[in-house]
């Protein structure tokens, strides 16, 4: 007997007002769906569906570990034409996968790329949480934030690298590390320090909305219901200055971040 298992359709929005795609990138527990969020509440893009480029069934239509077919595959869903009109995708892209990934599109005139990140320590605070939020293997479950950060890489949060890594913070500091490389030499990713957007919302937002060439006025905030929860978990003193040690020392092979988070 043969059967088919049907796939749920990817809906994804568009609009005659969106003149750009709109790619939201970052290492997981950065911020991303604060930033998505802002931009959505304040602009024509839409996070009402957004598209989860890391989650959505569509593995038989884009190989993740090849530039040219990201790039195809983007290009193909960039627009669509219906009564003889043309509508740009609307709905933002978000992705946690390296660099690399994307590295066809960089200084293409017609997607526009956004990288927030932030503190490490706080990302891995909230990255612990988020782990163990789940009943399958995104990641390794350790009793101490130490243990965590110091852990091997392993389970589902395997699938946005493109080598291995000897524990969660290189994972972390490559990824960062070269996203914010990128953005300096090109001119169509914009980085985001997610600190900045959350004590200075107005000015950061502001200048996202003119890299984005999005016209404005009265700046929205907002839900903070509107992300992906995780229980929150209070660390003993010695665990946390642990941690934080460990990072500090091993940044110092990281100049770029190091001037940022020292």
């Amino acid at each position: 007997m043969i059967f088919s298992v049907n796939k749920n359709p990817i809906k994804l929005s568009a609009s005659e007002n969106i003149k750009k795609i709109l790619c939201v990138c970052s290492h997981e527990r950065s911020g991303t769906h604060f930033l998505m969020n802002s931009i959505s509440i304040n602009s024509d893009y839409s996070v009402n569906p957004f598209l989860n480029f890391d989650l959505e069934p569509f593995g038989d239509m884009v190989n993740f570990y090849s530039p040219t077919s990201v790039e195809n595959f983007i290009n193909k869903i960039s627009s669509i034409t219906h009564s003889n009109e043309k509508y740009k995708l609307s709905s933002i892209i978000k992705s946690h996968h390296c660099a690399s990934t994307f590295k066809n599109l960089f200084n293409n005139p017609n997607i526009i790329f956004l990288y927030i990140y932030r503190r490490p320590i706080d990302v891995f605070v909230s990255f612990k949480g988020f782990v163990e939020n789940w009943n399958w293997n995104e990641g390794p479950k350790k009793n101490t934030l130490f243990e965590f950060i110091t852990s091997f890489p392993e389970g589902q949060m395997q699938r946005y690298q493109e080598k291995s890594y000897n524990n969660l913070f290189l994972r972390w500091a490559w990824h960062v590390s070269n996203w914010l490389d990128i953005c300096s030499s090109t001119n169509n990713v914009l980085p985001i320090y997610y600190e900045e957007l959350k004590i200075n919302y107005e000015n950061t937002l502001q200048q996202i909305l003119d890299f984005l060439q999005i016209k404005y006025s009265f700046l929205k905030k907002p839900s903070k219901d509107r992300y992906i929860k995780t229980t929150k978990k209070n660390y003993i003193d010695d665990d946390y200055k642990k941690s934080i040690v460990f990072i500090n020392n091993n940044l110092k092979d990281f100049p770029n971040l190091r001037k940022i988070f020292n």
